[in-house]
């Protein structure tokens, strides 16, 4: 876990902010992210999975549409003008 990622936590936890997962129909709880950012990516995906989803990361647009590939998303975020 990044240091972004991890200090997110602690702040979420201190403050009482860490909520229980949510029963989502399958796709629905599935999130896509990429970005070319580590830190970015682990930071969402952290915050992510918090809220109960069940997340893929792709570094960049190639990896995106492979793992797209392989299962069905609810959402899908992706850095708008990614390179690749």
């Amino acid at each position: 876990m990044s240091e972004l990622a991890s200090s997110n936590l602690k702040s979420r936890q201190s403050r009482g902010g860490v909520r229980r997962k949510r029963t989502q129909p399958e796709s629905a709880g599935r999130i896509l992210i990429i970005d070319d950012e580590a830190e970015i990516r682990e930071s969402l995906e952290t915050l992510l999975q918090l809220e109960g989803y069940t997340v893929a990361v792709a570094g960049n647009g190639r990896e995106g549409m492979r793992r797209f590939g392989e299962r069905t998303f609810g959402r899908g975020p992706a850095r708008l003008g990614a390179p690749r």
